[in-house]
C-alpha cells in the first residue's frame, strides 16, 4: 500500500505503508468445538442407548409379567379340559356299558321273538337280517297266508324316545308313499301292544350291495350302470312326491331275486327319509347327525335345509365306490366332513380307466359341492339309461 502526503507548499509525495492483519476462523471450525460437539454426539447417543435399553427392559418385564398370566390362565384351562375329558370318558364309558347291556338285552330279546305273534296279524319266524335301528324278520301274515318281513324298531341311547319312535312310523308312511318296482314295498307299520314298534315289508330275496360289494370290491360298467340307473328312478320317484331318503349307501340298496326272476335292485329303509311336505327336519334331535358322513353332501354337515340334491350326492359317492372300490373321502370323522365341505373328489377317470367319460362327468357332477350344481335324480337316470 502506499501513503499519499502533501507538504506545506503543496508538494504531494507517496510514501510505501505496511499494515499486518491475522485472519480467525469461526468458532464452528474450531479444534475445540468439534472436540466438544464429538464429546455431546457421544453423550447423546449413550443415553439414548441407555434410554431405549431401559425400556426395552420394562417392556420385557411387563411381557414376561403376561406371559406368566397367559400360561397360569392356559394351566387352568388344561386342567379344566384334563377334567372335562375325564369325566367325557366316564360317561362315555358308561354310555359304552349301557349300550352293551341294551344290546344283549335286545339280542335276547330278538332271539326270542322267533314265534311270537304281533297285534294278531303278523307270526315272526327266523331272523333274516339287521341294521342300524331295527332287526329283521321272515314272517307270515296270519290271515292271508302270505310270507313277509318285519323290522322290530332297536331300542338304543339316543334311539328311544319318542321322536325316534317318530321317525321309525315315518319309514313306513315313507316308503309307502313310492309305488315303485326299484322300492321295497310297504305292507304297514306301528306300535304293537306289547310296545314294540315294527313294520312290514315285501319280503326280499338275495342280497345287500355291500355284501356283494365284500366280494367284488368294484362293479363291471354294465352291472355299475344299471344299479345306478335303478337308484336313480326310485329317488326320482321319491322326490316327486316329497322324499328325500336321506341315507343312500350300499347296506341300503338290495339285490333281489325272487324264485326264477331276474334279478331287481331294491332301496331299502327310508328310516331317516325327509317328508318335505310335512316338515320332519326336527325329527332329526337338536345335535344329532343322521345317515353315514362318508355318503353325505356338505349341506348336510352345515345345518341347511336338506333337499333332493343330497340324495343325488350321496348317488355319486355310492357310484364312485361301484367303479373303484372306495369312497372319495376316507379318514376319521372329523377328516371326512372336512373333505366333503371343501376337498376337491380324487379323479375318477384315473381310479376306473375303462369309465368312458360321459359316465365320468356324470359322477363327478353328483359330487358337485353346490347342490344346484347337481343334475337332478330323473336327468340322472335318463342320462345312465343311454350310456353304453
Amino acid at each position: 500500500l502506499e501513503v499519499e502526503a502533501k507538504s506545506a507548499q503543496g508538494a504531494l509525495s507517496r510514501t510505501p505503508a505496511v499494515f499486518g492483519f491475522r485472519v480467525v476462523p469461526p468458532f464452528y471450525m474450531t479444534w475445540w468445538f468439534r472436540l466438544g460437539s464429538l464429546g455431546l454426539a457421544l453423550g447423546l447417543v449413550v443415553s439414548g442407548v441407555r434410554a431405549r435399553l431401559a425400556s426395552l427392559r420394562e417392556k420385557n418385564r411387563a411381557l414376561e409379567a403376561r406371559v406368566a398370566e397367559r400360561t397360569q390362565e392356559l394351566r387352568e384351562r388344561l386342567e379344566e379340559v384334563a377334567q372335562k375329558n375325564a369325566e367325557l370318558a366316564r360317561k362315555n364309558a358308561q354310555l359304552a356299558a349301557s349300550q352293551e347291556r341294551a344290546d344283549r338285552i335286545f339280542t335276547a330279546l330278538a332271539d326270542a321273538l322267533p314265534g311270537t305273534v304281533i297285534d294278531d296279524k303278523y307270526r315272526l319266524d327266523e331272523r333274516i337280517g339287521a341294521g342300524g335301528n331295527g332287526v329283521v324278520f321272515r314272517a307270515a301274515h296270519l290271515t292271508l297266508g302270505r310270507a313277509m318281513a318285519v323290522k322290530i324298531f332297536r331300542p338304543m341311547p339316543g334311539n328311544d324316545s319318542a321322536e325316534s319312535l317318530e321317525r321309525f312310523r315315518n319309514e313306513g308312511n315313507a316308503a309307502s308313499r313310492i309305488a315303485h318296482p326299484n322300492a321295497v314295498q310297504v305292507f304297514d307299520a306301528g306300535i304293537s301292544s306289547d310296545g314294540l314298534a315294527y313294520l312290514v315289508m315285501e319280503l326280499l330275496e338275495g342280497r345287500t350291495l355291500a355284501e356283494e360289494l365284500m366280494e367284488t370290491r368294484v362293479l363291471s360298467l354294465p352291472r355299475a350302470r344299471l344299479v345306478l340307473e335303478s337308484v336313480a328312478r326310485v329317488l326320482a320317484a321319491a322326490h316327486a312326491l316329497g322324499v328325500v331318503h336321506r341315507d343312500i349307501k350300499p347296506e341300503n340298496v338290495f339285490l333281489h331275486r325272487g324264485a326264477g326272476a331276474d334279478e331287481v335292485v331294491k332301496v331299502v329303509d327310508f328310516g331317516i327319509a325327509k317328508l318335505l311336505d310335512e316338515g320332519a327336519e326336527g325329527l332329526t334331535g337338536e345335535g344329532a347327525l343322521l345317515g353315514t358322513p362318508a355318503y353325505m353332501a356338505p349341506e348336510r354337515f352345515g345345518g341347511e335345509d336338506v333337499g333332493p340334491a343330497a340324495d343325488v350326492y350321496a348317488l355319486g359317492v355310492l357310484a364312485f365306490r361301484l367303479l373303484t372300490g372306495r369312497v372319495p373321502f376316507e379318514g376319521s370323522i372329523a377328516e371326512v366332513v372336512s373333505a366333503h365341505l371343501s376337498a376337491a373328489p380324487p379323479s375318477l377317470a384315473s381310479l376306473r380307466r375303462d369309465a368312458p367319460p360321459a359316465l365320468v362327468e356324470l359322477v363327478m357332477a353328483c359330487l358337485a359341492k353346490e347342490p344346484e350344481a347337481r343334475p337332478a335324480a330323473d336327468a340322472l337316470a335318463q342320462a345312465l339309461a343311454v350310456l353304453p
